[in-house]
């Protein structure tokens, strides 16, 4: 599956190289890439996990990062955690894997894999 998913993120460079060049060609400069707007690839649903009893008892707060793979359809196929607190991980998880994802399209035709990070936030209520 990694392999799938730099096979994926190989052809996307050469996909954007040629995708610059048109642009050099046309407008004699590549145009800027608009930040803060995600247009393929975006979540279109993102779960809130469930915060543990232990850690609500506790009053234990704490960050968790998961990187997930996602496939050509917008399901997360793979997902592990990166680094944050052991009790909230599996409940991370849980909820990376109910995430969904618009697809990925390359120069507008084929969808493919890949990867996304996912920062889940836990504290208790006040």
């Amino acid at each position: 599956m990694l392999a799938s998913v730099a096979d994926d993120e190989r052809a996307t460079e050469v996909c954007e190289k040629s995708v610059r060049e048109a642009q050099i060609k046309e407008f004699e400069k590549p145009l800027p890439k608009i930040a803060g707007h995600c247009w393929s690839g975006c979540p279109t649903r993102v779960v809130k996990p469930y915060y543990p009893e232990l850690a609500r008892r506790n009053r234990i707060k704490g960050v968790l990062t998961v990187a997930a793979i996602v496939d050509e359809t917008g399901k997360v196929v793979y997902a592990k955690v990166l680094k944050g607190n052991a009790i909230f991980r599996k409940t991370a998880l849980a909820a990376a894997y109910a995430s969904t994802y618009q697809p990925k399209i390359i120069c507008g035709a084929r969808p493919i894999k890949f990867w996304w990070r996912i920062t889940f936030v836990f504290k208790p209520n006040m």
